[in-house]
């Protein structure tokens, strides 16, 4: 797998929404045959999202 970006609050933006928490999580740029982007939509909040998950103490990015 090839890493393409680290976003990290150095170069995020300026804070997080009212209401967020920052949390450490890995994520994936997944293409199907027709080299369309899968993302996931978070229906609860309204907005999508590329899979992948949290990472947990003791884990690194890539076994997420």
């Amino acid at each position: 797998m090839k890493l393409l970006a680290t976003i990290d609050p150095e170069n995020l933006g300026p804070g997080l929404p009212d209401g967020w928490r920052e949390r450490r999580a890995s994520r994936a740029v997944v293409f199907d045959e027709k080299d369309r982007v899968a993302f996931l939509f978070v229906s609860k909040h309204g907005y999508y999202k590329l899979p992948g998950g949290g990472i947990e103490e003791g884990e690194d990015g890539s076994n997420v």
